[in-house]
């Protein structure tokens, strides 16, 4: 295979994952999703962070917008904040490029005559909406409905009047399932190009834990002393990072004593990554469902001798060799979103595991 050929590869796979632009038309596009109910052949486009609503535009409009809020919720990774996801509402009668996207919300009324919920109805056929309230909206969850590696969600409800409400208490949840699906997508499509075996080997032999380890990522860090380590894993253009870091603590509560879990993150960051933690931005905490289980996370900003950024550090506890983990998740991206890259590192952080 000589070196064009391997550049073809590696361009199809950045299409799958919305690096590129696709030279697919959308004329084409539309014809595919038209012609039939059978499986798609073709993948979605576009970046993990596009969500498209299809809606009856008409009369759902508000609802939609209200949704589109609540999923756009800001993330601050800088002066100025991202929004989580970017959003688009597009009639359900339109055909050109609003199928296309890696996420789906179809939006629609049960039992109505409009568009979408006319596709609610086709593609959940069996499925009963009886026992719903006027007060409360049907969510169900598929996959691969227009395109291939597609997420699909179908919300429904009775009242219009009161589906706005639903959606201001329902908006957090899809939000985290519509980032569950997109990091599972991520991850997948980062160990598309292989894993780095020899290196999950030794981390799993020396340092005494797993993590996945995708082809394209280096070891830029790998430190083990008596009763602390660290193993970190870098992709460059831009540079994102992935630091495992570890310390003996003999403390089964550990994980409730924040002041001390920012100590120790100050710790980690001068011995093992050469930072400072900036006081200026301040930290946030909030909880994080990890694996199961529900684990403190800390936000805030890094600063090096001449550059910085955001960071992200999961807090883990083992009890059994009571070592603290933090899994702490950076990038350097500078007049860039961060957010995509952030999502990344935390795709992998989430190959973590406390043993075999």
């Amino acid at each position: 295979m000589n070196a064009s050929t391997h550049g073809s590869i590696r361009a199809l796979r950045h299409l799958a994952r919305g690096v590129v632009v696709a030279t697919l038309t959308l004329a084409t596009l539309t014809q595919i999703v038209a012609c039939a109910d059978s499986d798609p052949i073709i993948h979605a486009v576009g970046p993990y962070s596009d969500v498209h609503i299809l809606t009856d535009t008409r009369n759902l409009m508000p609802v939609a917008e209200a949704l589109r809020k609540e999923l756009q919720t800001p993330v601050e990774y800088s002066l100025q904040p991202e929004k989580t996801l970017n959003v688009m509402i597009f009639d359900a009668k339109e055909k050109k490029g609003a199928k296309v996207a890696k996420n789906i919300i179809v939006l629609g009324m049960v039992n109505g005559k409009d568009r979408a919920s006319q596709e609610i109805s086709r593609h959940l056929e069996g499925e009963s909406l009886r026992g719903l309230s006027a007060k409360d909206l049907f969510v169900a969850e598929r996959e691969d409905i227009y395109f291939k590696n597609q997420n699909v969600i179908f919300l429904a409800g009775f009242d219009r009047n009161m589906m706005q409400a639903a959606i201001m208490k329902k908006a957090p949840a899809l939000r985290g399932q519509i980032e569950i699906k997109n990091r599972q997508r991520v991850r997948d499509f980062l160990f598309s190009f292989g894993h780095d075996v020899d290196l999950e080997q030794q981390i799993q032999r020396d340092a005494g834990f797993v993590l996945g380890v995708p082809a394209d990522y280096k070891v830029t860090r790998f430190a083990k002393g008596d009763n602390r380590g660290v193993v970190e894993i870098a992709a460059t253009g831009p540079t994102r990072t992935l630091a495992v870091m570890w310390q003996q603590v003999d403390n089964p509560n550990v994980l409730a004593d924040q002041p001390f879990l920012l100590e120790q993150r100050r710790a980690w960051g001068k011995e093992f990554l050469d930072e400072d933690l900036s006081e200026a931005g301040g930290f946030e905490w909030t909880l994080e469902d990890f694996r199961g289980d529900t684990v403190p996370k800390l936000a805030g900003f890094w600063e090096g001798d001449t550059y910085g950024g955001p960071f992200r550090t999961i807090f883990l506890y083992d009890p059994h060799r009571r070592r603290l983990f933090g899994l702490n998740m950076l990038c350097y991206a500078p007049n860039m979103d961060k957010h995509p890259y952030m999502r990344e590192t935390h795709a992998l952080a989430e190959t973590f595991r406390l043993r075999p």
